[in-house]
C-alpha cells in the first residue's frame, strides 16, 4: 500500500545515505557511498585509486538516483 505523503526528491535521497547509489546526471554517471544531502547538492564518496574522495554534485543536474 502506498504512503498518502508525497516525499520531495531531497527527502528520498535522504533516506539512500550510507547506501551504495548510482547517479545519473547531466554530466555523466557516479557510483558511489551516498554520504550526505544538503539544501542544493549531494555528498557521494567514490573509491578511486585505492583512495577515497568526496564528490559534491547538485541537486539540479541529477537525472536519476537509485540504490545499488
Amino acid at each position: 500500500m502506498h504512503n498518502c505523503i508525497s516525499l520531495t526528491f531531497k527527502e528520498k535521497a535522504k533516506q539512500l545515505v550510507g547506501h551504495r547509489v548510482k547517479v545519473v546526471t547531466t554530466n555523466g554517471t557516479f557510483n558511489g557511498r551516498l554520504y550526505a544531502v544538503e539544501a542544493n547538492y549531494l555528498t557521494l564518496r567514490i573509491l578511486v585509486y585505492k583512495r577515497y574522495i568526496k564528490t559534491f554534485i547538485r541537486l539540479d543536474e541529477i537525472v536519476a538516483l537509485r540504490r545499488e
